[in-house]
């Protein structure tokens, strides 16, 4: 059978494919190469791969690859690049002269702190829109890079023990691309995330963002973006009301997810006065910690029609769920054997039989 001429490839089986690899350098007008899930794709094969030299579409996800030759340069009309779930450590800074890759996302399966980390000449990858968890060293002058990434809708940064330099430099950056749909901003080092402040102009088409490392307080100008529809903390450290008295402002607000550490008080309150015009769906899913009550007050988030609580092995509780009229679904989630998780059931079910029959909610339990 001749390969010469097949445009697409892609495996449905994960084991068996021996032969088709072997063969892979005769797939010479090869497009896409999907060979997600596949567990023959061993190291050896990424040479051919390298050699099918039209190749638009790359995907090695979830398969048992642990490196990538730095010949992958040469596969310049590659679009995307999937190396999620893969077992890869890294990969070669000749990514650098895929010119024309537009999404490239890289994990490991078996170490979420596996990152790519983002190289010097970052700049040459003008076509790049998604640019996901990936880390930014020390070097001030590649944080400046990512500003010239003009056609990003999509960042996803981590920052390890970074200097102000490099703070003060990727909100700069951040400021200048003004295509930025998404963005995610994750610190896991000593220092606190108070440089978003600083971003002086931030994208004005940008629909969500992720802050995950402590901060003071929200930057000013997320409070008065008019754009903004999904916002998730974790790790913030915030207190009062800081959260709700802020985002209560947003007219686009339709969702809202606070997990582990994002406050620290023990009581979280949604006042009458929050009034959330358009929030439909908030998550509330730290693992453990505060808040241990969750109070919603009379007219508060009026629109809210889904609402997430985890009480994992913690004891917490809602209070003022009658005042939440227009709740379709209360997923309650947390260890079967949890007192306050089985109270907060019964209550929730008791509350939603006492309405119309058009006014009830669906209470979903969900053991973890």
């Amino acid at each position: 059978m001749s390969m010469q001429h097949v445009r697409s490839l892609s495996t449905f089986c994960p084991e068996g494919q021996f032969k088709l690899l072997d063969r892979l350098k005769e797939f010479t007008l090869l497009r896409v190469l999907d060979l997600e899930g596949c567990k023959d794709v061993k190291n050896h094969h990424m040479e051919q791969v390298c050699r099918l030299f039209l190749l638009r579409f790359l995907s090695l996800r979830h398969t048992d690859v642990t490196e990538i030759p730095c010949e992958i340069e040469k596969l310049q009309h590659l679009q995307r690049l999937d190396l999620r779930e893969t077992l890869l450590g890294g990969a070669p800074q000749s990514l650098i002269n895929l010119e024309k890759l537009e999404i490239l996302d890289l994990s490991n399966r078996n170490n979420w702190r596996v990152l790519l980390k983002l190289p010097k000449g970052l700049r040459k990858m003008k076509a790049l829109q998604r640019l996901d968890r990936f880390e930014l060293g020390d070097d001030a002058e590649v944080a400046k890079e990512i500003g010239e990434l003009v056609q990003l809708r999509h960042l996803g940064i981590v920052l390890i023990h970074s200097t102000e330099q490099v703070r003060e430099s990727l909100a700069h950056s951040i400021g200048k691309i003004t295509s930025l749909h998404s963005m995610t901003i994750e610190n896991i080092g000593g220092s606190n995330m108070n440089f978003l402040e600083g971003l002086n102009s931030p994208p004005q088409i940008l629909r969500a963002i992720c802050i995950c490392g402590a901060i003071d307080r929200f930057p000013s100008w997320v409070e008065s973006h008019k754009q903004l529809a999904d916002i998730y903390v974790y790790n913030t450290g915030l207190h009062g009301d800081q959260i709700f008295g802020v985002l209560c402002k947003l007219p686009n607000l339709v969702k809202l997810s606070l997990d582990k550490y994002s406050y620290t008080d023990e009581q979280l309150c949604a006042r009458t006065e929050f009034k959330f015009p358009v929030l439909k769906m908030l998550f509330l899913v730290p693992d453990y910690g505060t808040p241990k009550v969750v109070r919603f007050e009379k007219e508060a988030m009026a629109r809210l029609e889904k609402l997430t609580m985890r009480y994992s092995r913690e004891d917490r509780s809602l209070q003022g769920l009658e005042h939440l009229t227009s709740l379709k679904e209360l997923k309650l989630q947390g260890i079967k054997s949890n007192e306050a998780l089985r109270r907060e059931v019964d209550l929730a079910r008791t509350e939603s039989k006492t309405r119309e029959k058009s006014k009830q909610f669906l209470v979903v339990v969900q053991y973890e």
